[in-house]
């Protein structure tokens, strides 16, 4: 949605020169803008204080079809108003709530105002943002608050609570280490007479020049492992997969390249609560959720396989099978769930009758 050289009429409009009529006319979507702009144009008028014009604004805006809505606020020059707008009153729109999280231009702002009533596939999109969520607190606090973060989202959300608590207490502990001592003049001090390797003490620890140094490793932001890990080879990724840390197989099962994925989530350092977090994510390969899908190692965890439910990536008729599984209450919410194709929704709803119907005792004469 461009905002430098707009439409005349959509010029008039915002610059607050209209006349009545022109405004009833695009609060109705009746004037020739291209449809990004008179979005822009419908949010400003939601906010006239005609209350007629105002009203029919808001209708237009609340029913125009998903795929428009997004085509404007995936923009990255789209205005911020018109972002805030979306985020207040198309909040259960999956599709729109997915555009405005992944625009990197959406101030943290309007996604904190969402946050709380963020359906549960639009949070996962963003916690997929982890760098977005390290840098801001108070997102990470009003998305704990959804009531819809559950299972895998959950333990992620958790995973980056506990590395902003971390982070926090080591700048405690830097601020609170005592400043360094003024240089001062070094007095001449006599060199440490040679050691006699043959004569010497092996018990005896080695000082002076000679100690070994012990260097202290500094863990490395997140930030910048992702511009690391993105300037690697192919070859030294897979091979990163194997030896790497947490965070470091968290960035490289999203790697576009299949093999780089799979050697993620075949290195044996691989934990059960990893398992878990990739189970539920849609940002993944199809190679990566069937390989899990199928190992029953990581099967025998309820939660990898109630992640899998939920997951649209996950093959149908594996998921069927797997449902099998899950307790009547994940049962009930995934046959509810609208994030998953209609054949599992179905096949979930036809379990949960057939578990909770009253069942009839039949006597025979």
């Amino acid at each position: 949605m461009t905002q430098g050289k707009l439409h005349p009429i959509s010029e008039r409009i915002l610059g607050g020169t209209a006349p009545e009529p022109l405004c009833q006319a695009a609060a109705r979507g009746a004037v020739p803008v291209p449809p990004a702009e008179l979005i822009r144009v419908q949010v400003f008028l939601a906010g006239s204080e005609t209350a007629a014009i105002a009203a029919t604004a808001c209708s237009n805006l609340e029913e125009r079809e998903s795929a428009e809505v997004v085509g404007a606020i995936a923009a990255e020059d789209c205005p911020v108003e018109v972002l805030e707008w979306f985020a207040c009153r198309r909040e259960k729109d999956p599709e729109v709530m997915a555009a405005l999280v992944g625009n990197p231009t959406t101030p943290v702002a309007v996604l904190i105002e969402a946050a709380g009533r963020l359906p549960g596939d639009t949070l996962e999109r963003v916690l997929d943002n982890q760098v977005r969520l390290l840098a801001s607190p108070d997102l990470v606090e009003a998305l704990a608050a959804n009531p819809a973060l559950e299972g895998a989202a959950r333990t992620r959300l958790h995973d980056i609570q506990t590395e902003l608590e971390r982070r926090a207490s080591r700048r405690a502990r830097e601020v609170a280490r005592p400043p360094e001592p003024l240089p001062v003049e070094e007095e001449a001090v006599p060199a440490p007479p040679e050691r006699d390797e043959a004569t010497a003490d092996p018990d005896m620890p080695v000082t002076g020049p000679e100690a070994p140094q012990v260097e202290e490793v500094e863990e490395e932001p997140e930030a910048d492992a992702i511009a690391r890990i993105m300037n690697m080879s192919v070859p030294d990724k897979i091979a990163l997969a194997s030896k790497g840390n947490k965070e470091e197989r968290s960035i490289l099962v999203r790697d576009p390249v299949k093999v780089v994925a799979m050697a993620v989530i075949k290195s044996p350092k691989l934990t059960e609560r990893e398992v878990e977090t990739v189970a539920a994510m849609r940002n993944v390969s199809e190679d990566v959720i069937r390989f899990i899908s199928e190992s029953r190692e990581w099967l025998k965890s309820y939660a990898v396989v109630a992640a899998l439910c939920k997951n649209s990536k996950t093959p149908v008729r594996k998921a069927q099978i797997l449902m099998n599984r899950l307790n009547n209450r994940d049962l009930k919410m995934l046959g509810a769930d609208r994030n998953i194709s209609e054949v599992v929704r179905t096949t979930a709803r036809r379990f949960f009758v057939a578990r909770t119907a009253p069942k009839t005792v039949s006597y025979k004469r």
